[in-house]
């Protein structure tokens, strides 16, 4: 429909500008009358002149004074009309592109509508819930994503992310919180089964989520999953596709739908309870960032750690660092 009335809109500016054309041939049809009817009176005023009678030549003067006269009069007349066709001509110029950037805004909106609804779409199936459910109820916090909470902070309406509700730096960010929130109140009428599977590397899909956020080094996120499952080979990973050994908080191991939904919240929970809550974000080197991490993440005295293995944590997580930053390093090079 936007397409049809941008074509309509220009079509008429087509038209409008065929019309001037006609005004413009009118004007010079006009003057080239007159200027002939003036020629035919200069030459009879020449010829009464050459009969050298006072009173045809006095007549001849007032002749001249009158197609003088008229000749002022219809000129005056030619400039009005043709400044009032070019005021009307600029007064349409100017609604037509009015109507123009309308409708340029419209698509606009159209556009960001859709991409809205993809973003739903693949946050949607990776938590395993209805699409069509988690979108109204969007639409209707967000009264259709126009409220100030949205437009200014990419904020849906009582969403949380590890226990407070934030801004987000992004509009996907604020709907992947948004629908990471709702699998809270999962129930049968929401759930759905997706069998969601990546379509890339778990290391690639670590580093797009990790530039959704704010503060968190891809590299790291990555440190500390390839430590906690072995590189992907855990038993964790494969029976939870718990990539981060995420505990809950009566001490058993997150179980998630699928290995996307473990590396989200892998990166969710260091950027918020981490890097923002904890201030690890100020600190600038990855292997004091590391040190402070292991504090809460894999304390010393942790009563699940039987084997008595989170005393090695800190080293293994940075030599998984080290490794990655060389390997990085190399492919840079050979670019």
């Amino acid at each position: 429909m936007i397409k049809q009335d941008y074509v309509l809109k220009r079509e008429q500016m087509t038209i409008e500008s065929g019309e001037l054309k006609k005004v413009n041939s009118f004007l010079r049809k006009y003057k080239k009358t007159l200027y002939i009817g003036t020629g035919i009176i200069w030459f009879a005023s020449g010829c009464l002149l050459l009969t050298n009678k006072p009173s045809e030549a006095s007549s001849h003067d007032h002749l001249y004074e009158e197609t003088n006269a008229q000749e002022k009069k219809i000129d005056l007349t030619i400039l009005n009309y043709a400044d009032t066709v070019m005021a009307e001509k600029s007064n349409k110029d100017k609604q037509s592109s009015e109507i123009i950037n309308q409708l340029a805004i419209g698509n606009d909106s159209v556009a960001n509508n859709l991409n809205i609804k993809r973003i739903f779409k693949k946050y949607c199936a990776i938590y395993q819930v209805d699409e069509e459910l988690v979108y109204q109820k969007a639409c209707q916090l967000t009264d259709n994503f126009t409220n100030q909470e949205w437009i200014k902070y990419n904020q849906i309406k009582g969403t949380k992310v590890c226990k407070q509700e934030r801004t987000y730096s992004s509009s996907e960010l604020g709907i992947l919180v948004f629908v990471r929130h709702i699998i809270g109140f999962k129930n049968d009428e929401l759930t759905v089964n997706t069998s969601y599977k990546l379509d890339v590397s778990y290391e690639e899909f670590t580093q797009k989520v990790c530039f959704l956020l704010d503060n968190l080094n891809p590299l790291l996120c990555q440190a500390i999953q390839n430590h906690e499952s072995g590189n992907y080979t855990s038993n964790v990973f494969f029976n939870y596709n718990n990539p981060a050994g995420i505990r809950k908080g009566d001490g058993k191991y997150w179980n998630f739908d699928n290995p996307a939904e473990g590396i989200l919240e892998c990166a969710l929970q260091l950027e918020y309870r981490y890097f923002v809550d904890n201030n690890i974000c100020q600190i600038d080197n990855a292997e004091d960032q590391i040190i402070a991490i292991q504090k809460e993440y894999c304390p010393l005295d942790d009563m699940h750690d039987i084997y008595k293995l989170n005393k090695h944590w800190i080293k293994s997580v940075t030599d998984c660092y080290n490794i990655l930053v060389d390997k990085k390093e190399v492919q840079t090079n050979t670019k």
